[in-house]
């Protein structure tokens, strides 16, 4: 099972709540910021909880290596998210595209691949590399 950051980070936030309720206060400490609660307090950025679309602006500045199809600009890459979209998408073809040039396997292989190269992290079934399943 893989958990998002953001999962993760809920999951975090939960287990110190719980251990501060837990763990008995002093009188005479008070004066001190318990770094704990400094933790919970400190505020997270938006796009670490989120993970960010993609505008149309951010995509026309995004580098040409960002894309699994630079000359096309086709499939952007830029994180975790937007790969494992490319993925789905690539298998959602029922034959390869007009702006491609080779077969529907080979797409879905080229997409897969650059995915893994660039995030090795993310995992795919048999049955996912294999386009048009749904």
């Amino acid at each position: 099972m893989k958990i998002t950051k953001r999962q993760l980070k809920r999951i975090i936030k939960e287990e110190l709540k719980a251990v501060l309720k837990k763990k008995p206060k002093d009188k005479e400490c008070s004066s001190e910021v318990d770094p704990y609660e400094r933790a919970l307090e400190a505020p997270l950025a938006e796009d670490e909880l989120y993970e960010k679309k993609l505008t149309s602006k951010a995509r026309k500045s995004l580098s040409s290596s960002t894309f699994v199809f630079p000359k096309e600009r086709k499939f952007p890459i830029p994180d975790e998210s937007h790969a494992r979209n490319a993925l789905s998408r690539a298998n959602q073809y029922s034959s390869a595209p007009k702006w491609y040039d080779g077969s529907l396997e080979s797409l879905v292989k080229r997409v897969a691949s650059a995915v893994h190269k660039k995030f090795p992290g993310i995992e795919t079934t048999e049955k996912s590399s294999k386009p048009g399943k749904g």
